[in-house]
């Protein structure tokens, strides 16, 4: 796993009350145990939901209440926002992965609670991937990687010349029941199907092909026979449109017909504003050929065209009229609009107009967001841990951590968080008056160009009493990796270790999606991996598929996902 920090699962705190003697007894609140380490979901098909739990199990006395269940990326969520678990009951929590990217993601779990005085972390993983093939080649690429890997699927593609070209598109996929729509004005003629021809620009049917990218800003050669810009138009409508770039008219409207329009922008310069229908079409044929052509004459900056582009692009979605349209292109010329088959990849290109670059910035959040330390005995101390979470894809730089007040202290601080990772700060309460109540502000400062400063609420009474929370910790008692390589063929490792269990009443087992049973490995050590290569008890090789493998012994089991590839 990429994560560097480990959890314990099994968290305890109590309570040391100083009695009349002046003895000091333990009275114990709190064990509370999650029965994960980390949630790693491992292979996630792209817009499909998967999902995981654990157990949170009250071990204590006392009830515990989780105030808040916090995730910092969209693709992982839960469907609760708090619970209560009485003593020695157990809660099932399930966490969703959801995302429309084929990328790998990290982000942390966290639990706050009012009963321990840290909120409680879990590392979580899952890498998305498409189910299509086609786009294997773009896994977890953003920026230039990614715009090269869509290049090499666009390039090359199988030229028809400008003639037959224009026949398909009259003829088959965009012809509809023997008729041709303007994609700008909505006006149809009666065309023939089976007709080898093309309409006339002229009387009676006064249509043609529109080049979304003008021919006279570089659409010449193989581009201008390249089907992904072409669009049957009424020869009007083509000839207002032109070479004038596309835009958003807001005033000195010349020609208006159908919905789209041409007129001036906010910058005063003469654009074209295809109907809503069109615009998102209009949007991602340009983006393709940017892509396919290296943007010739830079025409897709022209007027802020980009800017727009991507505006229409998320305003007027892929239709099933436009995804019927791609695959019909793609029986001629052999390759695809990818931004048709996935909008999203425009999110992860950050200009067709120059080299896209990645963006790098830290992110952060904290936990808890209000610290109260309760009442404390003059003399005595208490400590709260403080999370502190860099969710973004670049170092996080703490440039300081201060309390306002120093009846409360920093004891530990940090000056950085690594990208996806998490750090834990100890803050100390030490009061001073009886009776007296404390408050003050820490603040928290970083690199974070969004929240660069954080204030947490600070607050604790000096008692008589002393009621100082600390905090032991117990580290798992079984560990079940992911197995390596995810997918694999031929073989795989699944690494393990048990602790304080005898390896004797212990197997590993794996199933199939039915919950049948393939194959059961007998465990001869305590520590150790286990090799599968695919083959079921009887030695005969199983079909490529989702399997399972669980950890058994005595007391407790584990369940983990892998994925067999042929």
């Amino acid at each position: 796993m990429k994560f560097s920090t480990t959890l314990f699962l099994l968290l305890t705190s109590f309570t040391v009350v100083f009695g009349g003697n002046g003895k000091q007894t333990v009275d114990l609140q709190n064990v509370i145990q999650l029965s994960e380490g980390e949630l790693d979901f491992g292979i996630v098909f792209a817009n499909q939901t998967d999902s995981l739990s654990f157990w949170i199990k009250n071990n204590g006395t006392t009830t515990f209440n989780a105030t808040d269940f916090l995730t910092f990326q969209s693709e992982f969520s839960l469907k609760i926002n708090s619970l209560s678990i009485s003593p020695g009951d157990s809660s099932l929590v399930f966490v969703y992965a959801d995302s429309k990217h084929n990328l790998d993601f990290e982000d942390f779990l966290v639990i706050e609670n009012s009963e321990l005085q840290e909120s409680l972390v879990l590392p979580i993983y899952a890498s998305f991937h498409y189910s299509d093939v086609y786009y294997s080649s773009t896994q977890d690429l953003s920026g230039q990687s990614l715009y090269n890997a869509l290049f090499n699927l666009v390039d090359n593609h199988n030229n028809l010349g400008y003639t037959n070209a224009r026949k398909k598109m009259y003829t088959d996929y965009d012809n509809f029941q023997d008729s041709l729509e303007c994609v700008y004005t909505g006006r149809k003629i009666y065309h023939d199907s089976g007709c080898d021809c093309n309409p006339s620009a002229s009387a009676p049917t006064f249509f043609n092909a529109e080049h979304t990218w003008p021919q006279s800003q570089g659409a010449s050669g193989t581009a201008k026979s390249d089907m992904n810009h072409l669009f049957p138009t009424d020869a009007t409508s083509n000839s207002q449109r032109g070479s004038y770039p596309f835009g958003d008219v807001v005033s000195n409207i010349s020609w208006n017909q159908g919905g789209s329009k041409k007129g001036d922008n906010s910058n005063g310069a003469t654009v074209f504003e295809p109907r809503d229908v069109h615009k998102g079409d209009c949007a991602r044929a340009m983006f393709y050929f940017a892509l396919r052509y290296g943007n010739p004459n830079d025409y897709i900056s022209v007027e802020n065209q980009e800017d727009v582009l991507r505006q229409w692009h998320t305003f007027d979605p892929v239709s099933t009229k436009e995804i019927n349209r791609n695959n019909g292109i793609e029986v001629y010329q052999n390759t695809r609009n990818p931004f048709i088959d996935h909008p999203e990849f425009m999110e992860r290109i950050s200009t067709l107009a120059g080299t896209p670059v990645l963006t790098f910035a830290p992110e952060i959040a904290v936990s808890p967001q209000v610290m109260d330390f309760g009442s404390v005995a003059v003399g005595d101390s208490s400590e709260w841990l403080l999370t502190i979470v860099n969710s973004g894809n670049a170092n996080l730089s703490i440039s300081g951590i201060q309390s306002q007040d120093a009846i409360f202290s920093v004891v530990n601080s940090v000056s950085s968080v690594s990208s996806y990772d998490f750090v834990q700060v100890k803050i100390k309460f030490k009061p001073l008056v009886v009776s007296q109540n404390y408050s003050t502000n820490l603040i928290v400062q970083s690199n974070d160009s969004d929240e660069g400063t954080i204030t947490i609420p600070l607050s604790g009474i000096g008692d008589v009493n002393s009621s100082v929370e600390e905090k032991f910790e117990i580290p798992k008692l079984f560990y079940l990796s992911q197995n390596f390589p995810n997918p694999f063929n031929p073989t795989t490792t699944i690494n393990y270790e048990l602790r304080n269990t005898n390896y004797e009443k212990s197997g590993l087992v794996i199933f199939n999606v039915l919950g049948e049973e393939i194959k059961e490995f007998e465990l001869t050590t305590n520590k150790g991996s286990v090799i599968w290569d695919g083959t079921n008890s009887f030695g005969k090789q199983v079909s490529s598929g989702i399997y399972f493998y669980t950890l058994k012994t005595s007391s407790f089991s584990e369940t983990r996902k892998m994925l067999l590839l042929k």
